[in-house]
């Protein structure tokens, strides 16, 4: 079969899903790592707008084919292209926070390393959490999706009554990757937030905790990582755009080949996939050897697989999204096994609907919500992923509850704990809190 003859169907796979990919120049944004003649984002602005330079400014040397098999470049320079710190010692917990009174997001990302990132990837697969006797009060946040500035207001905000045991932090899901079109490329914030936030789940183990939604994705096998690899080491200068391609004809980029959390994209951007490349890209511009890269990339993706993917407390269930076809939580204990991968899907993808088919597992009505809640006892239901459109104005579930990333109130929701351990919705901050005006968080 011919390269043009295996790109054909999953294009096609592309434009059906209203996602045109192409690999016509006309096509593609102009914007990338590097790209002669192109304008370039400047990756070292972390939260900061990305800031395009003109590249016929730098100087580029034209890569020989003896060069082509290795970087050539720095095209990632400063703290940005720190993925992780190589550090493998130990560091004590009491210790760090005893010296370290304030925790800022620079400090947390900058603090985790592959010790810590280690014993994070090693922890239990536990697919929904349940706990009956809970000791403090609850705050939910939506999808950051690299938004450092709105992680680092909440990080202000509740620190406090963390370190204190008054308070616990749930982050629904979705760290990573940027929610408008102009931060795209701005990985680096992407990846700052999701260290910082590890970091301070590491330092906070019983209060601040992830349940991973659609994006929370690093590189699911080693074939994933081999392809990007290998891409780098033949064409060292190449963009986001190239790799697409190249990663068509290797069989990539299909809904029947990938995890559907590879296949997230922006701006025509598969926003995995550019994490991924920058990632390899940076640290073999720093001359960790591939072998090396590879394992960094395993326990990245170790924390990801070791978070649960719900939270079953008291009268209380939150996750990413709903768990359509779920009639138990026995189902839901089972959530990590193989044959329930379509419940899985649902729980992190699904969106509402005021109707849908029943074979339909990737949306969710107001009668699902209801037979689940009435089925497990639950009181409360707390989602993320689903924006608050028109459809949600009225509340079709009066105790559902939505966070999103969407500006509105910083999408934060606070459950107060009662004298008998149940709670209640304290604070519905999606409806009364206004923006700080210097604190940007649309993203």
């Amino acid at each position: 079969m011919s390269g043009a003859d295996k790109i054909a169907k999953p294009m096609s796979l592309f434009q059906r899903i209203g996602r045109v990919f192409g690999g016509k120049k006309k096509d593609l944004p102009k914007i990338d790592y590097l790209r002669p003649g192109d304008d370039i984002f400047d990756l070292s602005a972390h939260s900061a707008p990305l800031r395009a330079f003109d590249v016929e400014q730098l100087e580029i040397p034209e890569p020989s084919p003896l060069d082509c098999n290795k970087p050539t470049l720095s095209l990632i320079n400063g703290d940005a292209a720190k993925v992780i710190s190589l550090d493998e010692a130990a560091i004590d917990r009491q210790d760090f926070l005893d010296n370290h009174k304030e925790l800022t997001v620079d400090l947390l990302a900058q603090s985790l390393n592959l010790r810590v990132l280690a014993e994070l990837a090693d922890r239990p697969r536990v697919g929904l959490v349940e706990r009956d006797e809970p000791t403090s009060d609850l705050s939910f946040l939506g999808d950051f999706h690299g938004n450092v500035p709105r992680f680092a207001y909440f990080l202000r905000l509740l620190l406090p009554a963390i370190r204190a045991g008054e308070e616990e932090l749930h982050s629904l899901g979705d760290l990573l990757h940027a929610e408008r079109e102009e931060n795209v490329f701005n990985v680096a914030a992407s990846l700052k937030l999701a260290k910082a936030f590890m970091m301070l789940g590491w330092l906070f183990p019983e209060r601040v905790s992830l349940y991973t939604g659609n994006h929370d994705i690093f590189c699911p096998t080693e074939g994933h990582f081999k392809a990007v690899m290998d891409f780098i080491e033949m064409n060292c200068l190449g963009t986001i755009f190239d790799l697409s391609n190249h990663l068509l004809q290797e069989g990539y980029l299909t809904e029947e080949s990938e995890p559907w959390e590879m296949l997230a994209t922006k701006k025509n951007v598969p926003q995995s996939y550019l994490n991924l490349h920058y990632i390899c890209l940076a640290l073999s511009e720093q001359g960790v050897e591939r072998a090396k890269i590879w394992n960094i990339i395993q326990l990245l993706q170790g924390y990801y697989d070791t978070c649960p993917k719900a939270l079953k407390i008291k009268n209380l269930f939150a996750a990413h999204s709903f768990p359509t076809g779920a009639t138990s939580l026995e189902q839901l204990r089972a959530i990590n096994d193989p044959e329930m991968q379509a419940l899985r899907n649902s729980l992190i993808f699904s969106r509402f609907a005021k109707e849908r088919d029943p074979e339909d597992l990737k949306s969710f009505t107001p009668d699902d919500i209801e037979g689940f809640m009435a089925a497990t006892g639950v009181e409360h239901f707390v989602l993320g992923h689903t924006k608050p459109d028109n459809s949600w104005i009225n509340q079709p579930v009066p105790s559902t509850s939505i966070i999103t990333s969407n500006g509105i109130g910083f999408g934060r929701l606070r459950f107060a704990r009662g004298e008998d351990g149940a709670f209640a919705l304290q604070e519905c901050p999606v409806l009364r809190y206004e923006m700080p005006p210097d604190t940007i968080i649309s993203h």
